[in-house]
């Protein structure tokens, strides 16, 4: 991301020419492939942690339950 920035900001004084914009643009969908992939991660992680802590909570109850 922060290479792109670099090369836009280099290229901001001069007009850009078509393969300087198409190639811009190709390194945005990537980035945007990249994004979308560590999102979909995340939602994955969390679903699994809000899984796992469900479980936990009903095994804790179960024990409370059965020693109260």
């Amino acid at each position: 991301m922060e290479k792109v920035k670099t090369n836009l900001e280099a290229k901001i004084s001069i007009f850009l020419t078509k393969d300087d914009k198409i190639d811009l643009i190709d390194r945005m969908d990537v980035l945007k492939v990249e994004l979308i992939d560590r999102i979909n991660k995340v939602k994955t992680d969390l679903i699994v942690w809000i899984v796992g802590v469900s479980v936990l909570q009903y095994i804790l109850l179960m024990v409370t339950r059965k020693f109260f």
